[in-house]
C-alpha cells in the first residue's frame, strides 16, 4: 500500500474544542511538510500542509 504522504516532516499540532456540550464538534489539526507529488518539477518542492482530524 503507497504511503499518503511523501517525506512528512511534524511542525505541530493543536486541539479547538467547540462549544457544544457533546463535544461532538471538537477538532484536532496537524501542521506538517512534505515533499509535494501532485506536480512535476525537476526540483524538490516542500509544501505546507494541515490536516484535520474529527469526531
Amino acid at each position: 500500500m503507497p504511503s499518503l504522504s511523501s517525506d512528512p516532516e511534524f511542525v505541530g499540532s493543536t486541539f479547538i474544542r467547540a462549544d457544544s456540550g457533546t463535544g461532538d464538534d471538537d477538532k484536532l489539526y496537524f501542521f506538517f511538510s512534505e515533499t509535494a507529488r501532485e506536480f512535476e518539477y525537476y526540483k524538490v518542492v516542500r509544501v505546507p500542509r494541515v490536516a484535520r482530524v474529527c469526531k
